[in-house]
């Protein structure tokens, strides 16, 4: 079996001009090229089943980019998403027509502004978007802003909270959306929380909201520059109060395991400042043995400001506590339940209202 002569003709010719990119349309049987001034499209004459003249067109083109065309679907297996491909491979990627391929190229690390133009034309795509957002050099680029925009334009068709958080943390990434836009989202989360889970992600202290600062801040204004006292002043302030009002908000109906454990995460990264190592994996009973140890060793700091005003351990013990929480805190009463909504509210209760307590503790 052979292509058309007008197609093979054709091909030829564009990949001859060597394309910066190939895309195939399947339902129109069109082939259109990227070129650095133009792009151009052939509409494809197939002379036998048009899945299979298809698979001959890719052939033809993988022998010509890759030199290899009988191993073309072995080859494309090893792109695997792993982000490890070099500059070269990545361009290969885009000129074979094949949307798997464009895929791998977005989940390629170190990827340029411009390499993220060509597979946006390649391939529009929200897990493209998401993935080339991940790329500093993309999210600095002019294609962050056009990729955040479409991010959001797809939000209303999103159906995975665990990606709606996602989204709406890589769109809040520095410059990619206006502060009117930012508010929009805000306010969308006031319907729909989940969006709010994504801005104490991105942004935990510029969060667009109004709050006081707790009435006892005055009494961190002459603290050491501890990194821990530091976080108690943050947290003191109107913009920490603000996080601990949101995050309380979230936290009271999680629909499901998998946004709970984004909402810990968030919590135990907001905290950080109070450990050195990532989160262990403990339950909330050996988290408050381990706070026993640390607290007969205090850094020397804070024990200065306890001594000063007693009243602020029990804010340290707040956050010692919140600072390691991690799947370790839910792990015995979900660890063999697939339990969503409200029957998983049910079983957390006893390991949220503690958590509870320790951010209302934390709250004016």
């Amino acid at each position: 079996m052979q292509l058309s002569s007008e197609d093979s003709l054709k091909l030829n010719v564009i990949l001859a001009n060597k394309p910066l990119a190939i895309r195939i349309n399947e339902s129109r049987m069109t082939l259109s090229a990227l070129f650095t001034k133009n792009e151009t499209e052939i509409q494809l004459n197939p002379t036998i089943r048009e899945d299979h003249y298809l698979k001959l067109v890719r052939e033809m083109i993988s022998g010509q980019v890759l030199g290899s065309p009988g191993g073309y679907p072995v080859f494309l297996q090893r792109w695997t998403r792993m982000g490890q491909m070099r500059k070269e491979s990545v361009e290969q990627l885009l000129m074979l027509g094949e949307q798997e391929a464009v895929v791998a190229a977005a989940f390629s690390t170190g990827l340029s502004d411009e390499m993220a133009k060509r597979i946006w034309w390649a391939m529009e795509d929200p897990e493209n978007a998401r993935q080339m957002l991940q790329n500093k050099a993309v999210v600095e680029g002019e294609m962050g802003a056009v990729l955040a925009a479409f991010l959001i334009e797809f939000l209303p068709f999103e159906t995975e909270a665990e990606i709606i958080i996602e989204s709406i943390r890589l769109i809040l990434q520095p410059n990619l959306i206006s502060p009117e836009e930012q508010q929009k989202l805000w306010d969308k989360g006031q319907r729909k929380t989940v969006f709010l889970i994504g801005f104490l992600i991105a942004m935990p202290n510029q969060l667009p909201i109004t709050t006081e600062a707790h009435p006892n801040i005055d009494q961190l204004n002459n603290a050491s520059a501890h990194q821990q006292l530091e976080l108690l002043k943050t947290i003191h302030s109107e913009q920490g109060q603000a996080f601990l009002f949101t995050v309380l908000k979230v936290s009271k109906k999680p629909s499901n395991q998998e946004v709970l454990m984004e909402i810990l995460k968030a919590i135990a990264s907001y905290f950080s400042a109070m450990r050195t190592l990532d989160p262990e994996d403990k339950t909330l009973d050996e988290i408050e043995a381990d706070y026993i140890e640390y607290q007969a060793h205090l850094p020397p700091e804070v024990s200065e400001l306890i001594q000063q005003y007693p009243a602020q351990e029990k804010n340290i013990h707040a956050m010692y506590v919140l600072a390691r929480l991690n799947y370790g805190v839910i792990r015995p009463v979900l660890l063999t339940s697939t339990a969503m909504g409200s029957l998983m509210r049910k079983k957390i209760k006893p390991v949220m209202d503690p958590i509870t307590q320790y951010l209302n503790q934390l709250k004016a």
